[in-house]
């Protein structure tokens, strides 16, 4: 519950999404065509991390392990799960 993790239960995926949504950006001045493909890799990321494998797993885990702990509990009711953002209360 301290530095990044104050203001997101799993800022390293926020990270990974921000890293992959910054390259499509830079690259769209020089795409054409074909190439607009690209915006599927930050989307892909978001889902893959959010829907299949990262969070979804992660939350489930620390469930099975913490829930029910007080300490646990607050820190899930006022952290954000993915955004990075000001801590509730």
């Amino acid at each position: 519950s301290t530095g990044l993790w104050a203001y997101s239960r799993h800022p390293n995926y926020f990270g990974e999404i921000i890293l992959w949504t910054g390259i499509f950006i830079i690259a769209v001045p020089v795409l054409e065509g074909w190439q607009w493909i690209t915006i599927i890799s930050p989307i892909f990321v978001y889902l893959l991390l959010n829907y299949v494998s990262g969070i979804n797993l992660l939350e489930k885990i620390a469930d099975d392990r913490w829930g029910g702990n007080a300490d646990y509990e607050a820190y899930k009711a006022r952290t954000s799960v993915l955004v990075l953002r000001p801590r509730k209360g």
